[in-house]
């Protein structure tokens, strides 16, 4: 297992504000943990135990962003989950994962741009260790978040969060 902290010049800060929503500039943004796998080299094409990475987006920042699409309940979101993928992928790129890994065998080393790994995301990523879901706690007095810190519905009077 493995906790990741974003950069302070990371992306998502520009978008969201500018304001970190973790605990403190000691807590991480993204966690991972790690499981073994059976996977087909590419180079050999023989089934070899490889280490997977789970990445699991602590905070909203770190997901990337939901937003609504139309007025209908019923249509789907648009997900942009950019940000854990990149850093984990950094910090396999560590010589001391140097040979664990063979490469990358589900999304190819080559895929840098936002747009490959966006789509890469939306077709293949899955929900896991928090199945049902995480809101953003804003800070008190701001007019953006889900939640306020006494737990209600923000910009709400008498709604909760139980």
């Amino acid at each position: 297992m493995s906790f990741i902290r974003l950069p302070d010049d990371a992306p998502s800060f520009k978008k969201q504000h500018n304001l970190d929503p973790s605990g403190g500039t000691a807590s991480a943004h993204i966690e991972s943990t790690f499981a073994r796998i059976n996977a087909a080299d590419p180079a050999s094409g023989s089934i070899k135990t490889t280490p997977a990475v789970h990445i699991i987006c602590l905070h909203a920042i770190s997901r990337g962003s939901v937003t609504i699409t139309s007025s209908n309940p019923f249509d789907y979101p648009a997900i942009a989950p950019l940000r854990g993928s990149p850093s984990v992928r950094r910090l396999l790129s560590a010589p001391a994962f140097h040979g664990s890994f063979f490469d990358s065998t589900i999304l190819s080393a080559n895929v840098t741009c936002d747009k490959y790994l966006e789509a890469f995301l939306r077709n293949g990523a899955a929900a896991w260790s928090h199945p049902v879901g995480s809101v953003l706690i804003s800070p008190r007095g701001t007019k953006w978040g889900v939640v306020a810190p006494e737990f209600r519905v923000a910009r709400t009077e008498l709604s909760t969060v139980q």
